[in-house]
């Protein structure tokens, strides 16, 4: 969270329009949002592993109203959201951040398999994945595939400047 709330920051000082559709009002690093930055969130919290449905409904719902540039998901967890946006904002430039690593300790083979299979089908949506660190190029352009160049290396919290974005 910390890294999608870094780079909201940046893009709403870039002179970027950002809103953050989040499943609750309320948050561990609320206070960490940006004053330029608008926070959406439904009157009853969606809670993170009950359901995706739920979040996709809320999403899809906000976004179907408006006209986006930008959609930036913050983790693995939310790629599955990715083609119920791209349904209602075919336009927008879809972003996903790699948050997990792809190989598990103590994962078996035939599950590991099995979810980077999901993990790919699911990114096929995207249209740019954020990766923090340069090593997990490899590692991640393997297991999601596509095209080189719409992986970005897009650093660590603690540096001050992003590399732009372009679809």
């Amino acid at each position: 969270e910390k890294i999608a709330l870094r780079l909201a920051r940046e893009w709403a000082n870039s002179g970027a329009d950002v809103s953050i559709l989040s499943g609750a009002r309320d948050g561990p690093h609320r206070k960490l949002v940006p004053a330029n930055v608008t926070v959406t969130a439904p009157e009853t919290p969606i809670a993170r592993g009950k359901t995706r449905r739920a979040l996709a409904r809320f999403v899809c719902a906000k976004l179907a109203s408006d006209d986006q540039d930008i959609i930036f998901l913050p983790g693995n967890y939310y790629f599955g959201l990715a083609r119920a946006i791209r349904k209602v904002a075919p336009n927008a430039c879809v972003v996903g951040k790699i948050s997990n690593a792809m190989k598990r300790a103590k994962e078996p083979v035939w599950r590991q398999s099995a979810r980077l299979w999901l993990l790919r089908m699911k990114s096929r949506y995207l249209d740019r994945i954020f990766l923090a660190h340069e090593a997990q190029l490899p590692e991640v352009w393997k297991a999601l595939g596509g095209p080189q160049s719409r992986f970005v290396v897009a650093g660590h919290p603690a540096l001050d400047t992003l590399p732009p974005l372009e679809r």
